[in-house]
């Protein structure tokens, strides 16, 4: 794989990941708007999606293959 080609999957990666991470943020809002689930279940979810959000990858480690999985991270938490 080239760096271009690398560079290219890492962009849209973080695309998708950030698409997930909205699509969670706004799942918590209509639940927290409509009460249907028991605050303290809201309050753990919000917790996993805030540490999932600042989650930190160092450089030396930063690829690919991490990038794949805070999204299926993130694509799991938003099925629950």
């Amino acid at each position: 794989m080239t760096p271009e080609q690398n560079k290219e999957i890492l962009s849209q990666l973080m695309n998708e990941l950030q698409m997930e991470l909205d699509s969670g943020t706004e799942f918590i809002q209509e639940l927290r708007e409509s009460a249907e689930m028991p605050e303290p279940l809201l309050q753990e979810y919000i917790i996993d999606l805030t540490l999932l959000q600042n989650k930190h990858i160092p450089a030396k480690i930063f690829s690919v293959d991490k990038l794949i999985e805070r999204n299926l991270k993130c694509r799991i938490g938003n099925t629950i």
